[in-house]
């Protein structure tokens, strides 16, 4: 199967060690810029500074057969609006399309609104897109902070004020561990954060991995997916799903997953 990958993908050293494995796995591979809010693919190698007309820069030729795709969000949807196989798989991840009962879930009771509409809570609160698409980063923020960051957004683009997205109440959260689920499986796992702070390991606590195997095995959002997982004072809960094609790495067995992802053909 060729895999099309951004380059410098996730600005990570994982991204070498992917290029490397696919390539000791002698699996072709093709390197290739999105160009953001167009569904348009330039080579690699091209000089954005030329200032060339977009109607101009070739597009990389791209063969007949099985894809994947690693990059970013962009890079994501542009597959499936070609609809490579197996491409991309962004279904299902929107908070509202989730069919985990609540005790699964770290924010059961997270109001839906947009940042028009919203009704502030007092004290600080946790914010996110709805979509899977990162279309600002999530956080936590106060009234003050949060009405500065609503009035500086654009009228309209994919991050407005009538853009969804998820308010809840902010949780103490322990760990908090990303699982790589390919048809219904973990492949692997990777912990990155511990006490609020960056902690990439590929020790996963077993508590983590028969929590998540219960959940994936109520329901999955579709056949490849990443679920991070935190660990609370109520236990493990689920943070969020995210599409595989533009999650970050972390400490994932590279190998495995590409074996998984292969599988998938």
């Amino acid at each position: 199967m060729l895999w099309i990958l951004q380059k410098n993908l996730f600005n990570e050293k994982r991204y070498i060690t992917l290029v490397e494995t696919l390539e000791r796995m002698n699996i072709p591979r093709l390197l290739v810029k999105p160009l953001p809010f167009t569904s348009r693919l330039i080579p690699d190698d091209w000089d954005l500074t030329l200032q060339t007309p977009l109607e101009d820069i070739p597009e990389p030729l791209v063969p007949e057969g099985p894809k994947w795709v690693m990059g970013t969000y962009t890079l994501a949807r542009i597959a499936q609006e070609r609809g490579w196989w197996p491409g991309s798989f962004l279904e299902n991840l929107n908070y509202l399309d989730w069919q985990w009962s609540d005790n699964y879930l770290l924010n059961p009771n997270a109001y839906v609104t947009t940042p028009k509409k919203a009704q502030l809570p007092e004290g600080d609160f946790f914010c996110r897109p709805l979509a899977d698409s990162k279309v600002f980063s999530g956080g936590i923020f106060n009234r003050a902070g949060f009405i500065e960051w609503r009035d500086s957004l654009p009228v309209d683009g994919e991050a407005c004020p009538s853009t969804q997205i998820l308010i809840a109440p902010v949780k103490e959260i322990y760990t908090e561990t990303r699982f790589w689920i390919v048809n219904g499986r973990i492949v692997t796992g990777s912990e990155y954060k511990r006490g609020g702070y960056t902690y990439y390991t590929s020790s996963v606590d077993p508590g983590a991995y028969n929590f998540t195997e219960q959940a994936i095995y109520q329901w999955t959002p579709n056949q490849a997916f990443v679920i991070d997982i935190a660990y609370t004072s109520e236990g493990y809960k689920i943070i969020e799903v995210n599409n595989m094609n533009s999650a970050g790495l972390y400490e994932a067995n590279v190998g495995k997953l590409i074996e998984a992802i292969e599988g998938l053909v």
